[in-house]
């Protein structure tokens, strides 16, 4: 059977009424996480169902000071297990699952609500938006299908990274994509942390890969999971394997992460020239994708290519940024474009070539924040005394100490 999936976009207008909802969730120690998810939920859930794999804090505490149904499941190395427990028994109409360290802000727990009331779909798949510690993202964004009708027969799958999608997909229910955004906390956690959770989650993956050897989905699992344990060699391994077959089990997403990482893992690795080559790879299969060219800027920026990180920043800001998948802070590429300029007008500093110099760096000016504005105008100081324009050179040192932007004389 062939499920059908639309996209539907809900107003977060107050209901006073909506169909009965189970939130089931899996924790395990969350004492940190656990009383701000189950708040952000507000009143969308009439029941919450908690299985606890082990809890030596008082996770279990503060969960039943919100009411919840606490199940007590030994962990067997099997996520799927657990989520289908958290499942087995709930009441509600629909089952709504999350992890202690996701966060719904008031119009997502809204929208929900006008999701089940809706209740022409069998299922939503929502947006899941992680912020990232690392240098190659701020945060990425995924789709999981987190609210689906109950008593429909769905189960979870895999040991780790489970997924409930599949099972609906082969079911032919209609599946909906929505505009309701959960906020994942768990990758801003410190470097540490992640390594402990990784080193878990790498005998896991380890073990389905013994099972199946062949299955290029493990292996790009075990790509990301080298990579938080900064196994740099072994990561690229495993991309490189991964990339070399694009299998089809896996989304283009993962595929996009594969191949990001990898240039990210030979860059640690100190091989500028795979980098390079895996760069102009990867800018032909993923040419729309601003990230992407952003990443590339940031490698030549680090080799002192500054008029090849330029035209690529420049090509990047006409490009849209992505609303799935690894994406920058904002400002990032005006950021960026802005210090290539001023690394452009340092080497043309050296080569005598002032009349470029103010060219480029009043550019630099009109986008640069505040630090690299300043030298932007010393050097624009430094451009004006070589034409021997010494009251523009007076005037560029004086507004570098007033900290703004006035570049009406130069222009």
């Amino acid at each position: 059977m062939n499920s059908q999936i639309v996209q539907l976009d809900f107003d977060a207008v107050p209901l006073l009424d909506w169909p009965s909802v189970s939130l089931c969730m899996i924790v395990k120690n969350e004492e940190a996480n656990l009383a701000d998810c189950l708040a952000s939920v507000g009143n969308f859930a009439n029941e919450i169902i908690i299985v606890d794999t082990g809890s030596s804090d008082r996770t279990v505490q503060i969960a039943q000071s919100f009411g919840a149904k606490i199940k007590h499941f030994t962990w067997v190395n099997d996520f799927a297990a657990a989520r289908n427990e958290s499942i087995k028994d709930a009441k509600g109409d629909w089952v709504f699952w999350m992890d202690a360290d996701d966060r719904l802000e008031p119009e997502n727990v809204t929208r929900l609500k006008q999701a089940v009331v809706y209740g022409q779909v069998d299922a939503y798949i929502c947006k899941v938006v992680s912020q990232v510690q690392g240098p190659d993202q701020s945060s990425v964004s995924v789709d999981h299908l987190r609210l689906f009708r109950n008593r429909l027969g769905l189960q979870f799958e895999q040991p780790i990274h489970e997924q409930i999608a599949p099972m609906a997909k082969r079911l032919g229910l209609k599946i909906a994509y929505a505009n309701i955004t959960i906020e994942h906390l768990g990758y801003a956690a410190d470097s540490e942390t992640l390594k402990v959770k990784a080193r878990r989650n790498r005998a896991m993956i380890l073990q389905c890969l013994d099972r199946q050897p062949d299955n290029l989905y493990w292996r790009f699992h075990l790509g990301v999971n080298l990579y938080t344990l900064d196994d740099w060699a072994g990561a690229s391994e495993n991309f490189e394997l991964v990339l070399a077959q694009s299998p089809s089990n896996l989304s283009t997403e993962q595929l996009y992460e594969a191949l990001a990482l990898m240039i990210a893992a030979y860059n640690n690795l100190g091989c500028p020239d795979q980098v390079e080559q895996a760069l102009e790879h990867a800018l032909k299969l993923f040419s729309t994708r601003q990230h992407l060219w952003v990443l590339a800027s940031k490698f030549y920026l680090s080799q002192n290519r500054p008029e090849k990180a330029i035209s690529l920043l420049e090509y990047a800001k006409l490009l849209p940024t992505e609303a799935v998948g690894m994406a920058w802070p904002q400002g990032t590429v005006e950021t960026l474009l802005s210090r290539a300029y001023l690394r452009q007008a340092q080497s043309w500093y050296k080569q005598k070539k002032p009349s470029q110099m103010v060219d480029i760096l009043t550019r630099a000016i009109d986008i640069a924040p505040l630090a690299e504005r300043n030298q932007a105008y010393k050097l624009l100081a430094v451009a004006m005394q070589q034409m021997g324009r010494e009251q523009d050179a007076v005037r560029c040192w004086q507004l570098a100490q007033k900290n703004v932007k006035d570049l009406s004389e130069f222009v």
